[in-house]
């Protein structure tokens, strides 16, 4: 059973604002997060404060997600490029 994902306005923003090609790859992972947010070979969990998120790598940007195993949603906290993504 799938998970259900909750995105917020300036994450569509930014993705409005992708490339069409990369635009799909970051669809595609997402995809694949929504079947399994804990595959090793997609995301990793982080530390520290952020102990809570996962991130998923897709080239130069990372997608990084919360899991809410209650009601079975993943909420994506923000989508960026690696230099700036964990200083937000």
């Amino acid at each position: 059973m799938n998970f259900g994902v909750h995105v917020p306005g300036h994450v569509l923003s930014y993705m409005d604002r992708l490339q069409p090609r990369i635009r799909g790859r970051v669809l595609d992972r997402l995809d694949l997060i929504v079947v399994n947010p804990t595959n090793a070979t997609t995301s990793k969990p982080l530390h520290g404060p952020r102990s809570a998120q996962w991130s998923s790598r897709v080239g130069d940007l990372r997608i990084l997600y919360e899991i809410d195993t209650d009601v079975r949603v993943i909420d994506i906290i923000d989508i960026g490029p690696r230099g700036d993504i964990y200083k937000r």
